[in-house]
């Protein structure tokens, strides 16, 4: 294979890992299903409230309920991805050996820099809420009702349309807009007493204040997930030339 076909190749698993890392950093607000509530934990009293609520709402949990969906659609929206797409029209196998190959990369190396994401989003929250108002939110995120609505919102999620040239932008509003469309849907999964919990925080003023970090958080995201891309090249480039040999032996 010439130095530009690996190259090109290299190009392409690139841009798909960047998209998976997009996806993954959905700001979906909340795990993925019910976990011990943080009050209840040994270590809740010590534990800085900041902390405590930026890695319950960006948990191992989540990332996999997120996962799971991305191996069930991710090749046919790799494939729709104009960014994406040219690559694929002379590695036509590449969107699903990249799934099969990255999965246990992925969910090693994300995991790994998970604390380095929730020190950054913690310092957003330092910043904005004081200790009363991040155990407010921990305390409605940790839910059932909550818990519930993004396990439902998760599936419902048009991950076609976050990755609309998402490998060109990474604009954290395509992500924003498929939330927003799919949180009717999912909200109306739930029972009346549970659209009534929901609802009561979503009208109050600390969910405003909330609403407006979300800015400043999908920076420190943006910052942290290109951050992971470069660690994670080595790895990738190792694994592009593994499929590369495969290719050439097939």
């Amino acid at each position: 294979m010439t130095v530009n076909r690996r190259s090109r190749r290299m190009d392409g698993v690139m841009a798909m890992i960047s998209s998976l890392l997009f996806c993954l950093s959905i700001p979906v607000l909340s795990a993925a299903k019910a976990e011990p509530r943080p009050q209840d934990s040994p270590h809740a009293v010590v534990e800085d409230p900041a902390y405590a609520l930026a890695r319950f709402l960006n948990s191992e949990e989540r990332a996999h309920q997120l996962w799971e969906h991305l191996l069930k659609v991710m090749p046919t929206v790799l494939r729709q991805d104009p960014s994406i797409a040219h690559y694929l029209v002379d590695y036509p196998e590449l969107a699903d050996q990249v799934m099969v190959e990255i999965q246990p990369i992925m969910i090693r190396e994300y995991q790994a820099a998970l604390p380095g994401l929730w020190s950054r989003i913690a310092t957003v929250y330092r910043a904005n809420l004081s200790a009363e108002e991040a155990r407010q939110m921990l305390s409605h995120f940790s839910s059932p009702a909550k818990v519930k609505l993004t396990r439902e919102l998760i599936r419902r999620i048009d991950l076609a349309h976050v990755m609309q040239g998402a490998t060109d932008t990474l604009d954290p509003r395509r992500a924003q807009e498929a939330v927003a469309q799919a949180y009717p849907l999912a909200l109306a999964t739930l029972s009346s007493a549970e659209r009534a919990e929901v609802s009561t925080f979503d009208a109050s003023p600390l969910a405003d204040k909330s609403a407006k970090l979300i800015g400043p958080i999908q920076a420190e995201r943006a910052a942290w997930r290109h951050e992971l891309l470069a660690a994670l090249r080595p790895t990738v480039e190792q694994m592009a030339d593994r499929l590369a040999k495969q290719q050439v032996t097939q």
